[in-house]
């Protein structure tokens, strides 16, 4: 596998982080960010497959569920609601 060297600027608190979490796992601390990264992006690949499902099945709620809904949560638009409704 292809090593890549990154250079960057880490602030010493981090770096003490680093080192000590390192050292607690006998870990260099390459070897931890290397670590940490793969884990990164294992757990994005798995939230980019797990938010496009083969079939979607859309559950839409009746008039009711909605406003019930809407006045347990948010009396203000319930209010506003009923407001328009008695408008029109």
């Amino acid at each position: 596998m292809p090593r890549i060297q990154f250079n960057m600027r880490i602030e010493q608190d981090i770096k003490q982080g680093l080192d000590d979490a390192a050292k607690s796992q006998n870990r260099t601390t390459a070897n931890l960010i290397e670590w940490l990264l793969k884990q990164y992006i294992e757990q994005v690949a798995k939230r980019g497959t797990s938010r496009a499902p083969a079939e979607v099945e859309l559950d839409f709620a009746t008039p009711d569920e909605l406003h019930t809904a809407i006045t347990h949560r948010r009396p203000a638009i319930a209010d506003t609601l009923k407001y328009l409704e008695d408008k029109s």
